[in-house]
């Protein structure tokens, strides 16, 4: 069960830096990145031969601060050892939607993905990337996002 629990730990994403207010972010027509360390809080694992899933949801904090929350719902394929899920990043004005893969044998270091849209204050979101990088207990996680 190590596994999964690293899975559900390491897949839940954070940001721990400066977040650029949504409205002059989108207003810029640039890409903005947000850190934010991923602090795991829940999750459960479901088992369906030949693969399984599971749900994560961490609290996301910058500067010591809780900014938000994140959640991870994931298929695993038991047979290539790999995850994929949806992931949304829930912040104070809104939501980044993405997708995210990663090796449950943990040999690539680092977890990454694609952010595909938001709402809101992230509504006109045209695009961007997912890092996550183990940080202890918790992850790193660095989004960058178009707008």
């Amino acid at each position: 069960m190590q596994t999964i629990g690293k899975v559900v730990g390491s897949a839940v994403l954070a940001a721990s830096a400066v977040v650029v207010p949504a409205s002059s972010a989108l207003a810029s027509g640039t890409t903005h990145t947000i850190k934010v360390i991923s602090s795991n809080t829940a999750g459960k694992p479901w088992r369906q031969e030949p693969s399984f899933a599971f749900t994560g949801v961490d609290h996301d904090y910058a500067t010591g601060v809780k900014i938000g929350l994140d959640m991870l719902d994931c298929a695993v394929n038991v047979t290539t050892n790999e995850a994929h899920c949806d992931y949304t990043l829930a912040l104070r004005g809104g939501l980044l939607r993405g997708t995210l893969s990663f090796s449950l044998t943990g040999s690539s270091g680092s977890d990454a993905g694609m952010i595909t849209g938001g709402t809101r204050a992230f509504q006109h979101v045209a695009g961007g990337t997912i890092k996550a990088v183990p940080l202890g207990h918790n992850e790193l996680i660095t989004i960058a996002y178009h707008s």
